[in-house]
Parts: structure tokens; C-alpha cells; sequence
């Protein structure tokens, strides 16, 4: 273990702290990016189920009055019809007598005729005056094939904001082309629109908001903005769109949500329809259509996005930092050659040792040891050769000792083995160990070789220099006594 810690150097520390901190990083961040789709789905669905409720209240409750209405409404229009069926311009006579009639305390009931292009030029409701109704020919014309007088269900006029059902029929005369209308007015349902409306309003990321109300049996769609446009007319183009846009959805199987991402001059817009079948009236069905501004929350996405991708290269270009270094390191402590530790890792290795064995009481010992006659073979077989027999010789020594025991190239071919917790006694048994090894072995192209070894522990507070001084003297008593030897 501590052979270990031992390694874990700079290079280590700041890979490990690199490393630890992209994690740390990669992970917050992907949890915010998480929440933010959770928190930004669950508030949609929020905004789903409480529009939802609103809505389906205001129209199942105006959708009852129309019922109720419906008749009345082709009875008005009856005795309009006949009254204006009975002057001679229709276009520039005084409505104000027959409003009168078909107007009492309690109903509002307002009319409306068009010239031979659909354009209403003579109303009750002046706010109408000039307005195209080209847009609902196809309606008109289905009406008079079917010799009926046509009623349409609830809609909201923009001007008024407020619930309009109208008829309509072709005037009787020869050949005419002009269009009656009536409209009722639905009253009782302005502090409830104004308090939706307040609500919508109050999801600032809500673009559009609209219902679609769509009735089997008169195949009739109508539809209804809910975000707060009062005063503005559509144009006859925006009513045109709104038309298809509701024949379509109504034919549409919308069992399941569909939804739309939408990218528009630089914006995101996250568009989503469902449907609602009526709890009352089984000829009626409400398609809604939500359309949310998406760009904020994209960009906050994206920018989650692009440091998760900046994270993961800091963790890689962590890793390769940390790997150079490590190679840096590595020639600063050790051998290239012989891969064991050189001085300048002996010196770390020793400060840590030194402290370890003095806190927990334990003995230290060093083996110094030095190849016989070196010179010779490098002289008589070249310096490859030479570094041949070190390399497998300290192939051969790292083999034999413990793996908490350091081996130490201290110069040339003399090497230092550092062993902490073991005393004089058990030093001496492993240096007499490695010189039989040594002696017994072949190497290549030099057959056997001898090393000389010294052997001594570590006295209290006695200093390093002090030390190597006495395994340098020993060494050199073994090489003056005939070498091959273990002086301790």
C-alpha cells in the first residue's frame, strides 16, 4: 500500500482532481439539464390540465345555451327575413324598427346584410360595417342547397370579445346574392373569459392559445383565441387559414397528443393539439391547440449541452495532461534504462519512508551493492552488452524482494535497495539471498557475474548522509576483501 501512495505524484494529484471535478461537473450539470426538462414538461402539463378545465367549462356552458337558443335564433331570423324581403333596398333601409322587434330587455340580437360580394353594408353592429363574409361562402351555399336557415355554433367576436352565434339564408328575391344574418349575443360569460384570459396571460411563454369546437352533426368548426386580442379584425386571409386549420383538425385522430417543434425568425416555438369529447353533448368534441415559446428554454438546453461536450474534453485533455506529465515525472524519478528509481526518487521515497518507520517505532535498513569488475565487460563486450547485464540483473533483484521494497539505481552500476520495516538481520539474509542470485545466473554474451554488497540499519536520528556514508565504507571493505562479499 504504501509502495503505492508512494507513486501517487503530482501528475496523480492533478489528474485525480481533473478527473474528479469533470465528473462532479458532468453530473450537476446533467442533473440540471435533467430538471430543466422535467420542470419545463410538468409546468406544460400543468398549463394542459388547468386550460383544459377552464376552457371545457366556458364552452360545455355556452354550448348548453345554444342549444337551448338554436330555435329561437331561426325564429328571429324568420321574421327578419320577411321584413326585409318586403323593401326595396335592402342595402340602405333603417334596421332600427325590426331590431326593435326582435330585441327585448334581456336578448341581443343584431343584423347584418351583404351585398352581392359578401361585404356587409347595412348592420345593426356597426363595429361589422364593411366586413368581407366571403370567407363562409361554401357555408352559405351549403345552407341554401339545403333550404335551410343556417346556424352556426358559438364563437368570439374579437371586437367585443364576447359569444356570437349567428344564421344566415339568401334574401328571396330572384337571383339574389345578398346575405341575412342574425346574431345573438351570449351574455354572462365576461368575468370568466377575463379571468382565463388573465390566466393565460400570466404563462408568459404561451404564444397562442386557441379551442376548436367541432360538431358532428352540422359538420361545423367553430374557434376561439383565448390569449387577449381585443379590438383587432382578423383578416379575411387569417379567417380563410382559421377555417381549414379546423377542418383539418377536426378530421384528425387525436387520441394521442400530436406535437410540433417549430423554428421561426430565430425562435423555437413547441406546438401541441388534444382533443376533449364534450361530457354533455355527444355530437361535440373541443381540439385544442397550444403553441409555447420554446427559445429560452432551448438556449438554456443547448448551453447544458455544450458544457456536458466541454466537460468531456476537459476529462480527455485531463487525462492527457496527466499522462504527459507522468512521463515527465517519470524521468525525474526514475531510470530510464533499468526502469527502477533513480536519486532524485529516492529522495522522495526516503522522506516518506523515514517518517513512516519513526511514527510507528519500526527499523529501516539500505543494501548498497555494485557489479564486480563492470568495466571489463563494457571494455570487452561494449556498453550494450553493459546495459544488457543491468536491466536483467535488476529484472532478476526486483523479482527476489518485497513489493514494498525499493530498488534504486544509485549510479553507473551501483544500486541502492531501500527496506523499511526490516532489521540489520533480515537485511543481511536478503543481500547474501541476492548475491547467490546473482552468481548463480547466466547472462548473455558474459556468462557469470559477481556483485559486492553492504548492509546497514538506520540508528535513531541518524542522518542520510551519515548513512550512505557507512554503506559506501562497508562496500568498500567488501570490494578490498576480494568482492563477491556481504560486509554489514
Amino acid at each position: 500500500m504504501i509502495k503505492i501512495l508512494n507513486k501517487f505524484n503530482l501528475s496523480t494529484y492533478i489528474g485525480l482532481s481533473l478527473f474528479f471535478f469533470a465528473v462532479l461537473s458532468f453530473i450537476s450539470i446533467l442533473f440540471l439539464k435533467n430538471n430543466l426538462i422535467i420542470s419545463n414538461k410538468l409546468e406544460q402539463e400543468i398549463i394542459f390540465n388547468t386550460i383544459q378545465r377552464d376552457t371545457s367549462n366556458i364552452l360545455t356552458t355556452v354550448l348548453y345555451k345554444y342549444e337551448k337558443q338554436k330555435e329561437i335564433l331561426k325564429q328571429k331570423h324568420e321574421i327578419v327575413l320577411d321584413y326585409i324581403n318586403k323593401q326595396n333596398d335592402p342595402l340602405n333601409i333603417d334596421l332600427q324598427e325590426i331590431y326593435n322587434k326582435i330585441n327585448d330587455k334581456d336578448n341581443k340580437y343584431n343584423i347584418y346584410i351583404s351585398d352581392d360580394n359578401l361585404v356587409i353594408k347595412n348592420t345593426t353592429f356597426k363595429n361589422d360595417m364593411g366586413f368581407n363574409l366571403s370567407f363562409a361562402k361554401g357555408t352559405f351555399e351549403k345552407h341554401k342547397k339545403n333550404k335551410i336557415i343556417g346556424t352556426s355554433a358559438p364563437t368570439i367576436e374579437p371586437s367585443t370579445n364576447k359569444f356570437f352565434s349567428f344564421s344566415d339564408t339568401y334574401l328571396n328575391a330572384p337571383n339574389d346574392k345578398k346575405i341575412l344574418q342574425l346574431s345573438y349575443t351570449y351574455e354572462g360569460f365576461d368575468d370568466v373569459l377575463s379571468q382565463l384570459h388573465k390566466k393565460v396571460d400570466k404563462y408568459k411563454n404561451i404564444k397562442d392559445l386557441t379551442a376548436y369546437l367541432y360538431l358532428e352533426d352540422e359538420q361545423f368548426t367553430a374557434d376561439f383565441y383565448f390569449k387577449k386580442y381585443k379590438g383587432l379584425k382578423p383578416s379575411l386571409q387569417e379567417l380563410e387559414h382559421r377555417i381549414v386549420q379546423g377542418d383539418k383538425l377536426s378530421k384528425l385522430n387525436l387520441d394521442n397528443p400530436i406535437e410540433n417543434i417549430i423554428k421561426k425568425d430565430n425562435n423555437i416555438f413547441y406546438e401541441v393539439y388534444f382533443i376533449e369529447k364534450s361530457p354533455i353533448f355527444s355530437n361535440a368534441k373541443i381540439i385544442y391547440s397550444i403553441l409555447f415559446d420554446q427559445t429560452k428554454y432551448e438556449k438554456t438546453l443547448k448551453i447544458y449541452e455544450i458544457l456536458l461536450y466541454v466537460i468531456v474534453l476537459i476529462f480527455f485533455i485531463s487525462l492527457v495532461v496527466a499522462f504527459f506529465m507522468r512521463r515527465i515525472e517519470n524521468k525525474h524519478i526514475y531510470d530510464n534504462l533499468t526502469k527502477t528509481y533513480n536519486r532524485n526518487g529516492f529522495e522522495s521515497i526516503y522522506s516518506v519512508e523515514i517518517k513512516r518507520c519513526n511514527r510507528y517505532n519500526k527499523p529501516l535498513s539500505m543494501i548498497m551493492l555494485d557489479i564486480d569488475f563492470f568495466k571489463k565487460i563494457n571494455d570487452t563486450h561494449g556498453h550494450l552488452v553493459g546495459d544488457d547485464v543491468l536491466v536483467l540483473m535488476c529484472n532478476l533483484i526486483k523479482n527476489s524482494i518485497r513489493e514494498s521494497d525499493y530498488l534504486i539505481r544509485w549510479g553507473g552500476e551501483e544500486f541502492l535497495i531501500l527496506t523499511p520495516e526490516i532489521d540489520l538481520d533480515a537485511a543481511v539474509k536478503l543481500a547474501e539471498k541476492l548475491r547467490i542470485l546473482i552468481e548463480k545466473n547466466e547472462f548473455i554474451a558474459v556468462g557469470s557475474i559477481t556483485i559486492s554488497l553492504s548492509v546497514v540499519q538506520k540508528n535513531d536520528d541518524e542522518l542520510l548522509e551519515n548513512l550512505l556514508k557507512r554503506l559506501d565504507n562497508l562496500l568498500y571493505d567488501s570490494k578490498r576483501s576480494g568482492r563477491n562479499k556481504t560486509s554489514f
